[in-house]
């Protein structure tokens, strides 16, 4: 299992984790980035530290142009700054609750 972000690391005051760990437990080992993230999952099965992900790939990639489109996928509640982004956008993902706003009515 290739373990990118894990939600019980990242988030404090979660009610409960017991569905993510029980998917690591099932596994037949783990890929995470550091020691770091080794030693907090405190796994049972083999865990190999890969570092960085760097998705280097063998693959032909194709040509493409370069344009001025600006994309964007991620966390968009740390990305506060994509409300007044003078730059067109293409956002990826799902609005955060906060950004919405009440009804006016």
């Amino acid at each position: 299992m290739l373990i990118h972000d894990f939600e019980p690391l990242r988030l404090a005051n979660r009610p409960t984790c017991d569905r993510e760990y029980a998917l690591l437990h099932q596994s037949d080992g783990l890929v995470v980035h550091t020691k770091q993230m080794a030693d907090a999952l405190a796994s049972p099965v083999p865990t190999f530290i890969l570092g960085l992900f760097d998705y280097l790939t063998t693959a032909t990639i194709p040509e493409r142009l370069l344009t001025p489109q600006l994309l964007y996928a991620g966390t968009l509640t740390k990305a506060s700054w994509l409300k007044t982004c003078m730059q067109q956008i293409s956002v990826f993902g799902k609005r955060p609750r906060k950004w919405y706003r009440p009804c006016m009515g």
